[in-house]
């Protein structure tokens, strides 16, 4: 059945103001006070730049009962980026991390990478190696 027009409601549209966003800002970086190659405060071994850390490397962690594989690449000299699938779920993960200044140790959060060499990371029980 037909509904009068009389019986519609009438609803005005009223023009919104856009909400404003603030915008994000980009992230912060340390940048070396050292140069690549100096050798890092406090140990035997040079400053490696993020992008000499770049390749694929298998990450194990005996805690967890877990491993992952990820894909390391670089922001400059000292951010590194690692992209990757944890093993046992197959759940992707990605995150960033931020040079230790004067060390060839990267952070995020509580966590600490400790680059033993080009090839090899130790972070509490857990332990990477590079495989290409």
């Amino acid at each position: 059945a037909a509904v009068p027009v009389s019986d519609v409601p009438l609803v005005i549209a009223t023009p919104v103001t856009p909400m404003q966003v603030a915008p994000t800002p980009p992230p912060q970086t340390q940048q070396m006070t050292r140069t690549v190659a100096e050798t890092a405060a406090g140990g035997s071994q040079p400053l490696w730049s993020a992008q000499e850390l770049n390749g694929c490397w298998i990450n194990c962690y005996p805690n967890d009962y877990a491993c992952s594989i990820a894909r390391m690449t670089n922001e400059g000299d000292d951010v590194r980026i690692g992209t990757g699938v944890c093993c046992v779920l197959l759940i992707p993960c990605g995150e960033r991390w931020l040079r230790e200044e004067g060390t060839n140790n990267f952070y995020k959060s509580d966590h600490v990478d400790k680059f033993t060499s080009k090839t090899s990371i130790e972070n509490g029980a857990a332990c990477s190696r590079k495989i290409c």
